[in-house]
């Protein structure tokens, strides 16, 4: 049997271990109930308010951008393609000698579609070859559109169309667009703080729905015209018009 005087010590000992050990399980548990507490809970408990306003800017164009398409048919598929090749180099050619450089010139499609006729049998029967191949030109001297236009045909293009006026560098009139929208929401968000008695404390959130123009469209955008000299007028007479560019922000607030 173990003597008393031994024993005594030892189990002071595993007591006092006993209940250190009680107590730091217990801060543990409080400490991490406390700091659940807070998780999330920075934003829910702030008061916020949003406001949202849109700037524009109105500039004139600089510059068009127009495609030009040459559509042909052949039974033979050789002979069809270069009817097309040759037309549209002779386009090209056309552009370069009227100042639009190799960088503005883009070839944006070439395709080459067979083509079925139907009998009263219900048979298919090969008709020919279709090519269409297209190009994007940029006319950086905008007061020339015209003449582009009705020369590219005269060079072979059967289809114009898509004319659209750009501004070529629009960075400067997209920030003074932003600036106008934050001026605009944050007249709103003094306002309206005014009228519901509240203050606004501190910015905490902002967002911006995104720059972009608004191309103004004159009457030959989105119109096809169809063959060699099909044009109203021998140059016609292209209006550039104006175009927006507009910017949308949201500003939120907290407030107190």
């Amino acid at each position: 049997m173990m003597n008393n005087k031994f024993l005594n010590p030892l189990l002071i000992v595993v007591i006092v271990f006993m209940v250190s050990l009680i107590i730091l399980v217990n801060v543990q548990i409080f400490n991490g109930v406390k700091e659940g507490s807070y998780i999330g809970k920075g934003y829910e408990f702030q008061n916020i308010i949003s406001f949202s306003g849109e700037g524009e800017v109105y500039v004139k164009p600089d510059m068009g951008l127009v495609t030009l398409s040459v559509v042909n048919e052949d039974k033979d598929v050789s002979s069809a393609t270069e009817e097309n090749t040759k037309r549209v180099n002779n386009i090209i050619l056309f552009l370069k000698n009227n100042n639009v450089e190799e960088k503005d010139i883009k070839t944006t499609d070439f395709s080459i579609s067979p083509r079925y006729d139907y009998l009263d049998s219900g048979k298919r029967v090969l008709a020919g070859y279709q090519i269409n191949q297209s190009v994007e030109v940029k006319i950086r001297d905008i007061g020339n559109v015209g003449t582009i236009l009705e020369g590219a045909v005269t060079a072979g293009a059967n289809q114009v169309g898509s004319i659209n006026f750009v501004v070529d560098d629009s960075e400067e009139y997209e920030k003074e667009a932003r600036a106008l929208a934050i001026a605009d929401a944050k007249q709103k968000a003094y306002e309206l703080s005014e009228q519901l008695g509240v203050t606004l404390v501190e910015i905490v959130n902002f967002s911006e729905g995104g720059n972009y123009p608004i191309y103004d469209y004159d009457e030959y955008s989105e119109k096809r015209v169809v063959g060699m000299g099909m044009l109203e007028a021998s140059v016609p007479d292209i209006q550039v018009g104006e175009n927006v560019i507009r910017s949308s922000v949201s500003i939120s607030y907290s407030i107190k």
